[in-house]
């Protein structure tokens, strides 16, 4: 599956496919990474505000 860059898509919709897929690829991922992902979803959230 590739991933499509936000410019590409425009606007919010872009953003929620980006989101789509970081949540179907987090269902793979072991707890200590779901984590770690979780830490760093936060820091970006609070940097773009």
């Amino acid at each position: 599956m590739k991933s499509k860059s936000f410019e590409k898509e425009g606007g919010p919709e872009g953003l929620s496919i980006l989101a789509k897929e970081v949540l179907e690829r987090a269902k793979n991922l072991s707890k200590e990474e779901r984590l770690k992902l979780t830490h760093l979803l936060i820091d970006l959230s609070v940097k773009l505000e």
